[in-house]
């Protein structure tokens, strides 16, 4: 179940076999089932999780309605980082979108991994400058492009997304209602049927 967690690690940092050994000691096998409910609003956020298998959804809440702020699938971190860092309580819902399987690490034992070497340091560093980004990033196209743009962008950068999301969660997530979401999909769909066609 390491191979996914080990792929992802060394695209940014390098892992010998005593590092295996530690990996193994420290994430903790997880499986999830649809609906599941991995952190609550309101809770401490004391776990980062890795997804192996499977997609996950962060949320929360905006005039009693479900505001989608993350979709993750195969070989991503999520928490929520505000609460996993800072200690508050998380603003966010993080939800089990299919059955699958992740690895939990504690904020104890992430600690244990930056006091080991200056290497998890710099990974650390990595991972919340990824999600910091991230979350720019969403930021300035929901500002900047029209809603046509986001989907294709989401499109083109996270298919597997598009492919296994249900429509309302994906309509959330960039910002727009489901049944705009459905008509984006529908011209999209007709124009490269014409493409083809054409």
């Amino acid at each position: 179940m390491l191979t996914q967690l080990r792929q992802t690690i060394t695209k940014l940092v390098p892992l010998t076999r005593s590092d295996d050994v530690m990996l193994e000691s420290i994430f903790t096998p997880h499986a999830f089932r649809k609906h599941d409910v991995l952190l609550g609003q309101g809770q401490y956020a004391r776990e980062l999780f890795f997804v192996n298998e499977g997609f996950l959804r962060a949320f929360l809440y905006q005039k009693g309605e479900e505001v989608t702020t993350h979709l993750v699938g195969a070989g991503t971190f999520l928490t929520s980082f505000g609460s996993f860092i800072g200690g508050a309580v998380s603003h966010e819902t993080i939800h089990c979108l299919s059955e699958g399987t992740l690895l939990r690490l504690s904020h104890e034992n992430l600690e244990r991994l930056y006091a080991r070497d200056a290497k998890w340091q710099f990974f650390g560093r990595k991972l919340m400058e990824s999600s910091l980004l991230c979350k720019e990033q969403r930021t300035i196209e929901l500002i900047s492009l029209t809603a046509e743009q986001r989907y294709l962008n989401l499109l083109q950068h996270q298919p597997q997304l598009v492919a296994h999301v249900p429509v309302q969660h994906l309509a959330s997530f960039i910002g727009i209602k489901p049944e705009s979401l459905s008509r984006i999909r529908r011209n999209f769909l007709t124009n490269v049927k014409r493409k083809v066609a054409g």
